[in-house]
């Protein structure tokens, strides 16, 4: 064998190794050894989107959306909490959020995965926020734990809902004393007489607001209030965030 042929013959090897390596591989969904859990129902730290069409309410803050490829997701409104089964007001609120989406298509905005890998997310109907116009109908509270899940505009406009509906008497509170779900269910909260949460969780203050303005003390122990703008105004009276003055050692 001359020294060129054996060249040739080495070439060729190299060549068809190459095509070998570049061959796809099947991947896991196609050896079955993957569910068929969309990815899109596993959420990452950042924001997801889910389209489809609703197919079951559970509550009247809990939907199931069925998505393309029939992927089923399972929907918790985002700052929303509505009557627990047992408490007045669960039937017309679920029967509600039913005559408001069931069977139609919905966008939402996944802000997290709850528990047993129930969303939670915005619901949005034609562009409307489907949780808003709960609060608007008095039929479910502002649900203020995860406050970081929702922006300053947000969190006043779903409140301004909830006192509206709430001065008007309409759905839960046209009771004289409505009783929040976190407290029905034995969570910690507390309640300001008519059932609208004021806190303290998250270290917002259970002292009256000045002025209307309500104070917040925040992770790192500073006072502040949320102006007009959105902006966080710092105070240095820590007592209006309800924190007390220690006592000075002798």
């Amino acid at each position: 064998m001359t020294i060129r042929t054996a060249l040739c013959c080495f070439v060729i090897i190299v060549f068809a190794l190459a095509l070998r390596a570049q061959t796809t591989q099947p991947t896991a969904s196609e050896t079955g050894k993957e569910g068929s859990v969309s990815q899109a129902s596993k959420p990452k730290t950042g924001v997801d989107l889910v389209e489809g069409k609703v197919v079951k309410v559970e509550s009247g803050d809990t939907v199931t959306v069925e998505a393309s490829g029939d992927d089923l997701y399972q929907i918790k409104l985002q700052a929303i909490d509505a009557p627990d089964v047992g408490q007045p007001h669960f039937e017309e609120s679920k029967n509600s959020l039913s005559k408001m989406t069931r069977g139609k298509a919905v966008r939402v905005v996944v802000h997290a995965m709850g528990p047993s890998g129930v969303m939670i997310g915005t619901v949005y109907l034609k562009g409307r926020d489907v949780g808003l116009s709960l609060l608007e109908r008095g039929l479910a509270w502002h649900y203020k734990k995860f406050p970081y899940q929702q922006t300053s505009a947000s969190r006043k406009t779903y409140t301004d809902a909830q006192n509206i509906a709430s001065a008007a008497g309409l759905g839960i509170w046209a009771s004289a004393s409505p009783v929040p779900p976190w407290v029905f269910r034995g969570e910690t909260a507390s309640a300001a007489p008519g059932g609208i949460e004021t806190g303290p969780a998250n270290g917002e203050s259970t002292k009256p607001p000045v002025d209307g303005r309500k104070y917040t003390l925040g992770p790192r122990g500073g006072c502040y209030y949320v102006s007009e703008s959105g902006g966080k105004v710092y105070v240095q009276d820590k007592t209006l965030c309800g924190v007390t003055t220690p006592e000075t050692k002798p």
